[in-house]
């Protein structure tokens, strides 16, 4: 795919919301962001959402989705807004995905496994810990775009999205960029 077809192509065939999450499924985010001030007043105030959902998980021993948090991960999360919401620079949004196994990551000493354990992708997490297995960092834009969906759905359209890193280019966390569209910009103040 790489060898044949142009990067903005697959990228973006790549990125498309391959998991299939209707866009009813973002009716509250969408919500919440109509009634915000602004584009920064949402993302503070999704990633504020996010760290109570996680704390509850934590406190009722929970697990939330396949993932168990502790305290340890709450705080973790609470600590960078790039986690489960975005930070926006200028007219890009940045956003770290939280790690597959996040508890067992905190820990983990080892590099390639502190990768592995970041993966939420079992064709990509396969190959890290396996002798010449290679998936091509490219396919994280799948990943990428399944963090996007929130917010092509949240601001209404299609949003553009980069791979900034990814655990199969040797980092490890895996982070994207997602361009605003003037659209979105002039619906609500940015700030």
């Amino acid at each position: 795919m790489e060898s044949r077809l142009p990067a903005e192509f697959y990228r973006r065939i790549l990125a498309g919301n391959h998991h299939g999450i209707p866009a009813s499924a973002f009716d509250e985010e969408r919500g919440f962001y109509e009634t915000a001030p602004s584009v920064d007043a949402y993302l503070k105030g999704r990633h504020a959402r996010m760290v109570d959902v996680l704390q509850r998980h934590c406190d009722e021993d929970k697990l939330w989705y396949e993932q168990k948090i502790t305290q340890q991960v709450v705080d973790f999360v609470k600590s960078n807004q790039e986690l489960l919401s975005a930070v926006r620079q200028g007219d890009t949004l940045y956003v770290t995905k939280i790690p597959y196994n996040p508890d067992r990551f905190l820990t983990e000493t080892d590099p390639a496994m502190k990768r592995y354990l970041a993966c939420h992708c079992p064709l990509a997490d396969s190959t890290i810990l396996k002798e010449g297995a290679v998936v091509s960092p490219t396919w994280c834009y799948c990943s990428a775009g399944y963090e996007k969906t929130l917010f092509d759905n949240v601001f209404g359209g299609s949003l553009e999205v980069e791979v900034k890193q990814s655990v199969l280019d040797g980092s490890e966390r895996c982070r994207f960029a997602i361009k605003l569209t003037e659209s979105v910009g002039s619906k609500k103040p940015l700030e």
